[in-house]
């Protein structure tokens, strides 16, 4: 009998030590609903547009565009938050021209915390972002927070605008 308590002890905890959890706060991707539209904004002195789908099948997603000027695109991304268990998830990656990826494999993030106008995340192992909040201030006002691994921060007020104008 004591030597199956090892074992399975043993499993058990390869396990944990094997698997990346996300334990953030209850969460269902229809919260997000807030986020669906067109948005665009400055970064430093290059232009950021943000496209959200509205959610379906689990997930919400994102393409975002920078632009140095209106005829140079300097990066890409992809952003995706998910239902994993009974929370979120988001994933990022970033591309340059030709969608060449910054990173092998999309940087995850968990749930910190969601309201009825905004969503935090954060990355305890700061591969990337450490973490990232979107905030609905209004219907035509759109806030992104982030903090890079470097604490650096980047504050991005957003305005509404139409995909096809």
């Amino acid at each position: 009998m004591r030597k199956s308590y090892k074992f399975w002890s043993f499993l058990g905890l390869f396990v944990l030590l094997s698997t990346k959890s996300f334990a953030g706060p209850p969460a269902q991707i229809d919260q997000l609903h807030w986020l669906t539209g067109n948005w665009i904004g400055k970064i430093r002195s290059d232009e950021i547009e943000e496209n959200w789908l509205a959610p379906e099948g689990g997930s919400i997603i994102a393409m975002v565009r920078i632009r140095s000027s209106a005829d140079s695109t300097s990066e890409y991304e992809v952003v995706l938050i998910e239902e994993e268990g009974d929370t979120l998830v988001l994933s990022v990656n970033q591309f340059g021209r030709g969608l060449v990826f910054d990173r092998d494999v999309p940087q995850k993030m968990e749930l910190v915390e969601i309201t009825d106008n905004s969503v935090s995340f954060r990355d305890p192992e700061r591969n990337g972002f450490a973490s990232i909040r979107y905030t609905r201030v209004d219907e035509e006002n759109f806030q992104i927070y982030v903090v890079r691994a470097d604490g650096s921060i980047a504050d991005i007020p957003m305005k509404a605008r139409s995909l096809w104008k």
